[in-house]
């Protein structure tokens, strides 16, 4: 099911940085309310990749009327291929990239949040472009030793290829990569 509340912050508040977005990705699960929130951009051309190409396929038809005529939206691009191949394999440039995967706790979503993958990304930005990935957050876990080290290893890599970037503690933890050499804010602001 949708959580409205997640979409609108995971698009919205990143697309703050952008005057208007002709070309978005999303990487995962946008079915759920992240392409319906970014067809409010009208000059917004969308490019749709799961991981799975089979998956949307298989859920098609149990999904919501408004669910499926976005997903049929003469604006939406599905990619029916492994994202990273996808990524690997072309030139296309974005505005915004939004990678909305599960957190990293297998071989199959590791991969996602490395530093080779992020560097992808930023490959496929625009000059002024914005990459964006969430992981879930819980505030009375930021005190965890381990779930400090766990963020830690998930951001450097990130932080490594994106030196301007922020992060929003939102509903979920929104890290926010600009590829502007424009600072977003200055130490002491």
């Amino acid at each position: 099911a949708e959580n409205l509340e997640v979409s609108e912050q995971l698009i919205h508040l990143p697309l703050l940085f952008l005057d208007q977005p002709k070309k978005i990705l999303i990487i995962g699960n946008g079915w759920n309310g992240l392409i319906h929130q970014a067809l409010k951009y009208p000059e917004a051309e969308i490019f749709y990749a799961e991981l799975d190409p089979e998956f949307l396929p298989t859920i098609y038809n149990y999904l919501s009327g408004p669910s499926q005529k976005e997903l049929t939206d003469e604006r939406v691009k599905i990619i029916n291929q492994d994202t990273i191949a996808y990524l690997k394999n072309n030139s296309e440039k974005f505005d915004f990239i939004l990678s909305n995967l599960p957190e990293p706790a297998n071989y199959q979503i590791n991969r996602f949040y490395t530093k080779q993958y992020f560097q992808l990304l930023k490959n496929h930005l625009n000059p002024a472009g914005v990459a964006v990935f969430s992981l879930p957050y819980h505030q009375e876990n930021m005190d965890n030793l381990f779930t400090n080290q766990y963020l830690a290893s998930i951001y450097k890599p990130f932080d490594q290829v994106f030196k301007n970037n922020l992060i929003i503690p939102a509903q979920t933890l929104i890290t926010i990569g600009i590829n502007s050499d424009t600072l977003l804010y200055q130490a002491g602001d």
